[in-house]
């Protein structure tokens, strides 16, 4: 990419910053080492999005990346799409990573073994050391992840509460309640207990707590009451948490009361999946409202609704606006959207870089990249044209970049 001279000066200063990565998926570094790791795993992630949007199927996906079928076969796969998702973002992170850990500028029949084989000597303990700290910069990475290591100084855990988190799905939770050692009597019990986990993980050391948008409805204790009195007399199947039904909305309340007791922030993902309508920010308002004690972590930028986003970080001190993925999505989008952003938000509410990797760790470096260009494209411009000072521009990436994210989650 190319960049004007203030944006070069930029890119040189955000590389100094000792970053807070808002938003990870890494596992514990024991577990990434035992999985399967090669060249393709570049394109295990985010990538599959666009070639999902080309046509790939989530099957010949697995394929791909399924180390028992002939490399050929899974090349092919590769190669079928590679053109197809070459000019897209998630492809252009990857992209830059392979090229800094591995000094090569694609994945190719004839490079395929020897990018594996320096990966496979990459992939020992001190991995993320290496990668995160030596090469990426990051001092602390705020961590979603089932399985956490609460001991681990580098990546702090942001446990799952609420709908996928809490509860996983109802009828697992369904099992729960209807008897053995998890057994409940009655909501109150179920609630009781579950308020009590948060209490034990704040403990433990999590520093923070994660759950998804969902529509929203009021929140009603005699309509929760009768679907719990359903569930554990089997009478009735809530096959999906994630539409609007009495007891998530009721959980969901609950147990935010319960974040701002404890004073941990809540990260909440909103937009980009699926049927992004049943992610849209604006669902949150009224938790927002009903809920001022607790500190609200609104990530990726709300996309596509990255206006509606703007406003809701406007009209509510207890709100801040992640971008972490965001830049990865679209570092265009991105761009306009903090720009937008920085004319009606206070700058003490913006968080600049999460990556949001699970496998391929070196991809943070590329999603880092992608972060420090949309904010060096949004500064320097705002300086060349006099709207800020330089001493103005790198103060607001600090706080963005480290400052901000350290303070929200106390990891400073």
């Amino acid at each position: 990419m190319r960049y004007t001279p203030t944006e070069a000066k930029l890119m040189s200063e955000l590389k100094q910053l000792r970053v807070i990565d808002a938003h990870e998926h890494l596992p514990p570094e024991r577990l990434r080492l035992a999985e399967h790791t090669d060249a393709l795993t570049f394109f295990r992630q985010y990538t599959r999005l666009i070639m999902f949007s080309a046509g790939l199927d989530e099957q010949t996906f697995m394929r791909m990346h399924d180390p028992e079928l002939s490399l050929d076969e899974r090349l092919a796969i590769f190669e079928k799409y590679r053109d197809l998702i070459r000019a897209s973002s998630p492809a252009r992170a990857a992209y830059i990573a392979l090229e800094k850990f591995y000094g090569e500028e694609d994945v190719t029949r004839e490079n395929f073994e020897a990018i594996t084989g320096k990966m496979q000597a990459l992939y020992r303990p001190g991995l993320y050391q290496k990668v995160l700290v030596e090469q990426c910069g990051i001092q602390v990475v705020l961590q979603n992840y089932p399985e956490m290591d609460y001991d681990d100084a580098l990546l702090r855990p942001v446990p799952a509460i609420g709908i996928e988190g809490e509860w996983g799905s109802f009828p697992e939770l369904a099992e729960k309640i209807i008897g053995g050692k998890h057994g409940f009597n009655s909501l109150d019990d179920y609630l009781d207990e579950r308020a009590e986990r948060l209490r034990r993980l704040k403990q433990r050391g999590a520093v923070g707590f994660k759950m998804n948008t969902h529509l929203y409805a009021e929140p009603d204790r005699e309509a929760a009451e009768e679907v719990f009195r359903s569930l554990r007399s089997g009478e009735r199947s809530w096959a999906r948490p994630d539409v609007p039904n009495p007891m998530a909305n009721y959980l969901t309340d609950r147990l935010l009361a319960v974040a701002g007791e404890v004073g941990l922030p809540v990260a909440v993902h909103t937009g980009v999946w699926g049927d992004f309508r049943q992610l849209d920010p604006k669902e949150l308002i009224p938790h927002i409202a009903c809920h001022p004690q607790v500190r609200f972590d609104l990530f990726h930028m709300g996309i596509p609704f990255v206006r509606d986003m703007g406003r809701i970080g406007a009209n509510f001190s207890n709100v801040w606006l992640n971008m972490c993925w965001a830049h990865t999505l679209s570092p265009t989008m991105a761009a306009n959207a903090l720009d937008e952003w920085i004319d009606q938000v206070a700058a003490n509410k913006i968080i600049a870089f999460g990556g949001d990797v699970r496998w391929p760790v070196e991809k943070v470096y590329g999603h880092l990249v992608l972060a420090r260009e949309v904010v060096a494209t949004v500064l320097g411009r705002r300086i060349d044209q006099g709207l800020l000072t330089w001493d103005q521009g790198v103060s607001l990436a600090r706080m963005w970049f480290v400052d901000n994210p350290g303070k929200l989650y106390n990891v400073l």
